[in-house]
């Protein structure tokens, strides 16, 4: 009789810790996650450009990414190069995150390598 007994703690005491390395795998990535969140809030909140900040700012970059975008397309029909919709894109979105500038020209020339000179 003491043996059955032995045997059941024994089985229940790996059910026990095995459901315990599982609580806290899933606490850590919960921590993980939440941590994350709030490191995204506070970059949200430190975003500035002008008098405008936080969550209002991807209002405004999304309205410049759309008219950088109506750019080049423009400019490539211009030019007649044809250039695929996902193209139009990323050259958008080159020329959104390094702008257009003395310094950032050049960046922009490096990343767009792939694409036409002309463009």
């Amino acid at each position: 009789m003491g043996t059955i007994f032995l045997l059941i703690s024994i089985v229940l005491l790996y059910a026990t810790l095995k459901y315990q390395r599982l609580t806290f795998s899933i606490e850590k990535f919960e921590t993980k996650f939440f941590d994350l969140v709030r490191m995204h809030r506070d970059n949200v909140a430190e975003i500035a450009i002008g008098k405008d900040s936080g969550k209002k700012i991807f209002v405004i970059l999304l309205r410049e990414f759309r008219s950088i975008t109506e750019f080049v397309s423009e400019l490539a029909k211009k030019r007649k190069i044809k250039l695929k919709k996902d193209e139009i894109f990323v050259i958008s979105y080159y020329v959104l995150f390094f702008g257009v500038g003395p310094n950032s020209s050049r960046m922009l020339r490096k990343a767009l390598v792939e694409f036409e000179k002309s463009l």
